[in-house]
């Protein structure tokens, strides 16, 4: 009887323990495309910035990145949204994987602030009036035909750092 106990006593633990195995494995998975998701998503944000890519809307665009095998793709949007301060735009991006709705595809957003090119040419502007050339004929000009980041918020949804 009392052996009897002991097995069933066993195979519920057992049964438990292969359970939080199973769970640990499909977190971890998901953690896994979660961080792929985050760096794509930075990347494309990075591009941005640098100037290589101009923060223009994009609907459900493929990113092209390098694909392990077995990954469904990405793809992303991007939202441009202006801010109430002046000269200030909210870049969103969304990475998302490409599946069909009915299989949960996983995404993740990040939001940048950004100064849009015009407020950086009227900055500019001001500055070249209200700051007359030194003695060596110099003057403070910023010319850019990008936004650059404004440090002024950034967010992100999805998992931490």
């Amino acid at each position: 009887m009392e052996v009897i106990l002991a097995l069933a006593i066993l195979t519920g633990a057992m049964a438990v323990l292969g359970e939080v195995a199973r769970h640990t494995a499909r977190n971890a998975t998901a953690d896994r495309v979660l961080t792929r998701a985050e760096m794509l998503c930075e990347s494309k944000l990075a591009e941005m910035v640098a100037g290589l890519t101009p923060p223009v809307p994009a609907q459900d665009t493929l990113a092209d990145d390098d694909q392990e095998p077995g990954d469904p793709g990405w793809q992303y949007t991007v939202e441009v949204d202006p801010i109430d301060s002046q000269g200030l735009v909210a870049v969103r991006v969304t990475v998302e994987q490409a599946l069909p709705a009915e299989s949960h595809p996983l995404a993740f957003s990040l939001v940048r602030w950004m100064t849009t090119p015009d407020a950086l040419a009227s900055l500019s502007n001001s500055n070249n009036s209200t700051n007359p050339s030194n003695s060596t004929g110099n003057t403070n000009s910023t010319n850019s035909s990008s936004p650059t980041p404004a440090s002024a918020a950034s967010s992100s949804t999805g998992g931490g750092s």
